[in-house]
C-alpha cells in the first residue's frame, strides 16, 4: 500500500492522541457529535478545532461570538517546551483570556486545557449547562466560593 495524502491524513487522525503535558496516551470520550481527548493522569482536555463550540451547543449553552473570537488568538510559544500539539507535534502557543492562560496549536488543530481550566473559562462566559455536563462526565464537583477560601 502506498501512502497518499488522504491515507496519511486518516492514519494521523486515528492514532491515539498523546497528552501535551504528561506525554502519555489520552482517552477518547464521545458525546453525541463531540469527541473529547482526556488525560486521566493530569486531567487535561484536548478539544480539536470547532469541538468547544459544538460541545457548548450540544449541551444547551450559548457560545457568544466575543467568547469564541477570544479563543482564536494566535498567542506566543509556550515556555513549557514539552507541550506539543497531539495532532501535529507543533509547540503549543499560550494566549490569555481574562487572566486565564490557555494553550492552542499554532496550526489551528485545537485547544489544550489543564485540569479545570475549561470549566473556569466556561464560568467566565456563563455556560453553566456545559460546566455541569463536564463536571458529571469527569466526576468532579463544582467549587464554591467558600471552598476556594478554605486553607
Amino acid at each position: 500500500m502506498s501512502l497518499t495524502s488522504s491515507n496519511l491524513w486518516h492514519i494521523i487522525h486515528t492514532m491515539i492522541a498523546v497528552c501535551p503535558k504528561c506525554d502519555i496516551g489520552m482517552f477518547l470520550l464521545h458525546f453525541k457529535e463531540v469527541e473529547v481527548d482526556y488525560c486521566e493522569c493530569c486531567r487535561g482536555i484536548w478539544l480539536d478545532h470547532g469541538e468547544l463550540k459544538a460541545l457548548i451547543e450540544t449541551t444547551g449553552s450559548d457560545a457568544p461570538d466575543p467568547f469564541l473570537r477570544q479563543l482564536e488568538q494566535t498567542g506566543t510559544p509556550s515556555p513549557r517546551s514539552h507541550c506539543l500539539c497531539p495532532r501535529c507535534d507543533s509547540k503549543l502557543h499560550e494566549f490569555t483570556v481574562n487572566k486565564l492562560v490557555l494553550n492552542r496549536c499554532p496550526r489551528g488543530h485545537g485547544l489544550w486545557f489543564d485540569a479545570d481550566e475549561l470549566q473556569q473559562l466556561l464560568t467566565m462566559f456563563g455556560a453553566s449547562q456545559t460546566i455541569a455536563f463536564l463536571n458529571d462526565l469527569f466526576g468532579t464537583k463544582p467549587t464554591t466560593k467558600t471552598e476556594e477560601t478554605k486553607p
